[in-house]
């Protein structure tokens, strides 16, 4: 699939860290830069188009006066942009004469550049080690409070699909969403590796045709490849020939998470179109021929967390409770994996030489921060990767044709990227020099959606739904928000009611997932077996447990014993798979069939809630 036009392509190609010096104010003419058009020329496609002359402003127009714009080809001093509704119109001199109707907004000194496109996202998650409840709102929020007008959604729920569409909608405000929905990998591999997440993987076993076509309604898809790097006990790879039928199938782009060489060129190979990350597990001599997402702020985020680098950085727009977490995991990193620091410091190495080399190389770089991911921030996540990417040996303007105009043409997005008549009015009005210095992408002063300025604090929603997806109990005409799954469920009270107030297949779990939640939701259980334990591998980590009278769930399991004291809120302290935590004296007993002999039981015995029969514990 030809994805990258080569007038795009040069955008990134060129190495050449020297940013042409600006003109006088009072000059006309733009700056161009490598692959620019001549200022004042017409072309159709993505290329800039500036009106110099032109007074036939429409009606009601807004005005953006006395402006810088920086697009990804052109510098232009003393400019006005002119917003027709929800599209640019022109882009001309400054100063008018402008027509009575119109509204003007005087920035002079300011600076006008495309609105900020991060590649490479995860929505639904919110870049902590453990469930600290929904952030999804918060993080709809926290995208567009940085700038970032567009995100592709590497990896979420299928929920995802309708968020997308009532954001494009416009029922929910947010930025624009590409997304794949959950991943195609198989079992064992990235990102299931140790938790059998059912809404974030669909595992391809010789099926292949059948998944792609079960996600009909995505815009890409995401397989993993091979996951080697990040789990202590041998994983296993997509099979190949499942790979090359995902692609033969899918009408639409896929991209590959890969760790080693082999891992991009199998999925090059295969026809994956997109690599997700740079190969991070050794140091290359060349770069697949292929674009590449740079994610270096999730190989560095585990670093920055312990340095101090990433608490000390802006995280206004970061929920409290994940800056909790955090701060928390940051005064006490022993309670990282046994190696993972010393892990994570080699990845993070690996994957800067290799986007480094790639951008050398002229291969075409995007970025995409992997918001959502340990420690990567949404929203500030893109501009900590801009940042990198300067470093790395981008000029500015090249960094921010790689979080504009380069990913809007691989996602699709013709009127998205650019500074030019008749595309989107996504802009953002920043304080500083972005084509001298890309961290003043930062310091922003205004943010227009569709030519209307966004203020953050505004309603992430603006109508009720009947059922469905939802961000809150807004949005449930009946019952209540499940913030854990974004669906609306039948409500009970109180959470962890055991004595069946939910049907048969669901249980009332709390409502944001939290153990201080007394708000239930009746959510569906797994329907697992206590005794067999089939929740998942032994290397998933988790047990079958029972949730209410007639509900079983998977949980996720930990290293304590029968006999032993026990938690259901500490992961250290979980019950191994087969055992389950006494609410009454807080230590493990192991699950057994009532009436059925075994060595290991001699004695077990019904459990019941309010008369009724429930499980056997082994006492």
């Amino acid at each position: 699939m030809a994805l990258l036009p080569q007038a795009t392509l040069a955008l990134l190609a060129c190495t050449t860290s020297a940013t042409p010096s600006a003109p006088d104010a009072s000059a006309t003419s733009g700056v161009t830069h490598p692959g620019a058009t001549e200022t004042g020329a017409t072309a159709t496609g993505s290329s800039f188009t500036e009106t110099t002359t032109s007074t036939a402003w429409p009606a009601g127009a807004t005005i953006l006066d006395g402006v810088r714009v920086v697009d990804v080809e052109t510098v232009r001093e003393s400019a006005a942009v002119i917003l027709n509704g929800e599209t640019i119109h022109a882009v001309t001199e400054a100063g008018g004469p402008w027509p009575d109707d119109a509204t003007v907004h005087d920035w002079s000194g300011f600076t006008v550049i495309p609105g900020l496109i991060d590649a490479h996202v995860h929505l639904f998650h919110a870049g902590t080690t453990w469930w600290v409840g929904d952030t999804l709102a918060d993080n709809l929020a926290a995208q567009l409070s940085w700038g970032v007008v567009g995100v592709a959604d590497l990896g979420s729920p299928e929920e995802i699909f309708t968020l997308r569409d009532r954001i494009a909608s416009g029922e929910i405000v947010g930025p624009r969403i590409w997304a794949t929905g959950p991943f195609l990998t198989t079992e064992g591999s990235h990102p299931c590796e140790t938790t059998y997440d059912r809404a974030l993987c669909r595992f391809v076993d010789g099926d292949a045709a059948e998944q792609v076509a079960a996600l009909a309604e995505a815009d890409g898809l995401k397989v993993a490849l091979a996951d080697a790097d990040f789990t202590p006990w041998p994983t296993t790879r997509l099979d190949l020939t499942d790979l090359a039928e995902i692609t033969a199938a899918s009408a639409q782009p896929v991209q590959a998470h890969i760790d080693e060489e082999i891992d991009a060129l199998d999925a090059l190979d295969a026809g994956v179109d997109v690599l997700a990350h740079p190969v991070f597990a050794a140091d290359l001599d060349t770069t697949p021929d292929a674009p590449v997402h740079s994610t270096q702020s999730a190989f560095a985020g585990t670093n920055a967390l312990i340095s101090g680098e990433l608490l000390a950085d802006d995280l206004s727009a970061t929920p409290a409770a994940v800056r909790e977490a955090w701060a928390w995991l940051a005064a006490h990193p022993e309670t990282f994996a046994e190696g993972w620091l010393e892990e994570s410091e080699r990845w993070e190495a690996h994957a800067r030489a290799n986007t480094a080399l790639a951008i050398a190389e002229g291969r075409p770089v995007l970025a995409g921060s992997d918001a959502g991911y340990w420690f990567v921030p949404h929203g500030l996540g893109l501009h900590r990767e801009l940042a990198w990417l300067v470093e790395a040996g981008m000029t500015p303007v090249q960094a921010l044709a790689a979080a504009t105009a380069v990913p809007a043409e691989i996602l699709g997005w013709s009127d998205l990227g650019r500074v030019a008549p008749g595309m989107r009015a996504d802009l953002l009005v920043v304080s500083g020099r972005v084509d001298e210095d890309i961290t003043a992408a930062r310091a922003i002063a205004a943010i227009y959606l569709g030519g209307t300025r966004w203020t953050s604090g505004d309603d992430a929603w603006t109508e009720q739904g009947d059922g469905g997806f939802c961000l809150d109990d807004r949005d449930c005409a009946e019952g209540r928000c499940d913030r854990v799954d974004h669906v609306c469920r039948d409500a009970c009270a109180p959470a962890y009611d055991r004595a069946g107030s939910c049907d048969v297949e669901t249980w009332c779990a709390p409502a944001d997932g939290l153990d201080t939640t007394t708000e239930g939701v009746c959510r569906p259980g797994h329907g697992c077996d206590l005794i067999s334990q089939d929740c998942a591998p032994a290397w998933y980590g988790e047990a079958c447990v029972p949730a209410d009278i007639d509900t079983n769930v998977c949980w996720p399991s930990g290293p304590r014993q029968a006999g032993q004291t026990c938690s259901w809120s500490d992961p250290e302290l979980f019950c191994e798979a087969g055992a389950w935590c006494s609410w009454n004296d807080g230590r493990c007993y192991q699950l057994c069939e009532v009436g059925a002999s075994s060595p290991d039981c001699l004695r077990c015995v019904q459990q019941e809630v309010e008369g009724l029969p429930w499980f056997g514990l082994c006492l």
